[in-house]
């Protein structure tokens, strides 16, 4: 059954709305604009809790916030993607990346008037789980956001190699993380199914889709496996955010 959001349940897609749902997390303070001077591309998330995007489409910040992907979203008007944007706006220091993001869906629901819902579709997505072998993966004693860093630069000849070292991060968290390290190769959501709790810390090294031909070394899917991880393509069953009604962000 399709379910409808609201400014406070859209903040649970994929689940079931409690008794009593907490407040939706706002910005203290923010603003959206339309660009009309066109200069450089920005987006920035920074620890004093300033969020910056600057002549960006509305597709791009929709994506961000809701964590979804062209084959996760549908119902996008045209403007979504022609019209670019200037947003600014203040959460409290040190926000985590995934409360700046509900901060955002909570911001573009007022402004933009959206109406939502989510249909499950089988889509082709690349599954995330646990080598025969097991695990490669060291238990982390950290704490802060996930994340996953460079950790050396290329060598010389090694101009597509990528180093990074994943700190704190759960498998979740590692599927959405893949995906946007390595969009030439991950061009489907990747979903967790290892089944793996807790976060790990790991380094991951492969060689970028647009190089392997020339410099060789491991693709993306090697790098995973060489941590116990696996990544297969398959269809499965994905909650798709369909956008029914959007108004263009009226202009003071």
């Amino acid at each position: 059954m399709n379910q409808r959001l609201t400014l406070t349940c859209c903040l649970l897609l994929c689940g079931r709305l409690p008794a009593q749902t907490p407040p939706a997390p706002e910005f203290e303070v923010a603003n959206i604009k339309l660009n009309v001077s066109g200069g450089a591309i920005d987006f920035d998330v920074l620890p004093s809790g300033l969020f910056r995007s600057t002549n960006l489409p509305l597709d791009f910040l929709f994506k961000f916030a809701f964590e979804v992907t062209d084959s996760t979203l549908d119902g996008e008007p045209a403007w979504f993607r022609t019209d670019r944007y200037d947003v600014i706006a203040k959460a409290p220091s040190k926000t985590s990346a995934a409360a700046v993001r509900l901060m955002l869906q909570s911001f573009l629901i007022r402004e933009l008037k959206l109406t939502v819902h989510t249909e499950q579709r089988n889509l082709g997505a690349y599954v995330l789980t646990v080598r025969k072998d097991g695990p490669k993966l060291q238990n982390s004693s950290g704490t802060g956001d996930p994340s996953c860093r460079p950790s050396e630069m290329p060598k010389p000849g090694e101009r597509g190699s990528v180093h990074v070292l994943c700190k704190n991060m759960g498998m979740p968290e590692l599927a959405k993380t893949l995906q946007r390290m390595a969009p030439g190769y991950l061009d489907k959501p990747v979903i967790d199914q290892t089944g793996l709790a807790g976060s790990y810390d790991f380094p991951l090294q492969w060689v970028a889709s647009g190089r392997i031909d020339d410099e060789g070394g491991l693709t993306v899917f090697g790098a995973v496996e060489k941590v116990g991880l696996k990544l297969e393509a398959k269809k499965i069953p994905l909650p798709v955010i369909v956008i029914d009604h959007a108004e263009k962000p009226a202009q003071n």
